[in-house]
């Protein structure tokens, strides 16, 4: 829902994708993002994976240079500017 309320022009950072709900809290422990990011369901290929997103920034120029702002080891996943348009449709598939 947060995700849905975000503008489709804006861009988010994926930071990883996982089949479980459990593992995506594992990711979001492992690396201290409670409360930082936002998990969605989403259908690919007819698996559900969980795709851990990072903040919001209206430019896909700003959510690129924002990784730099990220750890050390989150940099090392080589996370990546998506749009939120994307986002939403990725949504609207798993429903």
């Amino acid at each position: 829902e947060e995700l849905k309320a975000m503008s489709p022009r804006s861009y988010t950072l994926q930071l990883a994708a996982v089949n479980s709900l459990p593992d995506a809290q594992r990711f979001i422990n492992q690396y201290q993002l409670q409360g930082k990011v936002n998990v969605y369901p989403t259908l690919r290929n007819d698996v559900e994976w969980y795709i851990i997103t990072y903040s919001n920034y209206p430019t896909i120029q700003l959510a690129r240079d924002a990784v730099e702002t990220l750890s050390k080891p989150l940099q090392q996943l080589g996370p990546w500017a998506k749009s939120l348009s994307q986002v939403h449709r990725e949504i609207d598939r798993a429903k």
